[in-house]
């Protein structure tokens, strides 16, 4: 009987072995994993207010004149475009160390205000820094680019260039350290060359 039974199974078991064929047809679908970009400070906005917290009262104001603005947005009938020029607490020192371009529409003549709107920064020695004080004269190479990510081009041999749709960054580079910077929000579809043309400090 067992033996009956073992046959029975064996027979079985060779019949669907025979009827299963191999699917050649099987379609291996193509997953594409999409890689973020490493994400970018030059993403986060400039805070006007501690830029200014840091200058303290070393500091005298504009206003831009036509020409000096054409690089940066057409903000309509009200091109109220202001800057900040900042000079080093040292007294033996009273050079420009940078400078701040905002955009105020609603009191453009008073300093001490909360309505200013980031343009543009400056930086060309050391004593005020960006981004929650991540980045500043002085600062690395290494860490410009750690912070800022890696989708720059070098302009030549000391200027790393920062270039999205509408905002920008420069380092001027010495020895591996920032010596100077310039970050802003320019008109769409500028050239570089144009704002690096313009009054840079650098």
């Amino acid at each position: 009987m067992k033996v009956t039974s073992l046959l029975v199974f064996l027979v079985l078991l060779l019949s669907c072995k025979e009827n299963v064929e191999p699917n050649n047809s099987v379609v291996h679908e193509k997953t594409e994993v999409s890689v973020k970009p490493k994400p970018s400070l030059l993403d986060e906005d400039i805070n006007v207010q501690d830029i200014k917290r840091q200058v303290g009262r070393n500091v005298t104001t504009s206003f831009l004149g036509k020409k000096r603005v054409s690089i940066y947005p057409d903000r309509g009938k009200n091109n109220y475009y202001g800057v900040y020029y900042f000079t080093s607490d040292n007294e033996g020192d009273r050079g420009v160390i940078g400078s701040l371009v905002v955009y105020d529409s609603v009191n453009p003549y008073v300093y001490d205000k909360l309505t200013d709107e980031f343009v543009e920064v400056c930086l060309f020695e050391k004593g005020i820094s960006l981004y929650n004080n991540n980045v500043s004269v002085g600062m690395p190479v290494k860490n410009v680019i750690e912070l800022m990510g890696n989708n720059y081009t070098k302009l030549n041999d000391s200027l790393l260039c920062y270039n999205q749709t509408d905002k920008k960054a420069f380092f001027k580079i010495k020895d591996s350290l920032v010596t100077a910077l310039r970050i802003g929000v320019y008109r769409g579809g500028i050239v570089v060359d144009s704002i690096i043309n313009k009054k840079l400090g650098y």
